[in-house]
């Protein structure tokens, strides 16, 4: 079945988007990320798509501190 887009994905983009403090939008959800990939085809958006499949690490980077010892 295929899904037409939702008015909602578009709605809640739109908020992220004119919020500068957002910079990443959270979502399980593949097709709306095929929504956001459409949407930026046509233009800007002022923030990331972030999985909930790509562990924070992978998206993130990681920091090395070490064990505190010299």
């Amino acid at each position: 079945m295929q899904r037409v887009i939702i008015p909602n994905d578009t709605k809640m983009f739109a908020q992220a988007d004119v919020d500068p403090a957002i910079t990443y939008y959270l979502t399980g959800d593949e097709k709306c990320e095929k929504v956001d990939r459409l949407i930026r085809e046509e233009t800007h958006v002022g923030f990331e798509i972030l999985p909930l499949a790509v562990p924070h690490h992978q998206a993130f980077g990681e920091l090395h501190l070490g064990d505190g010892a010299s």
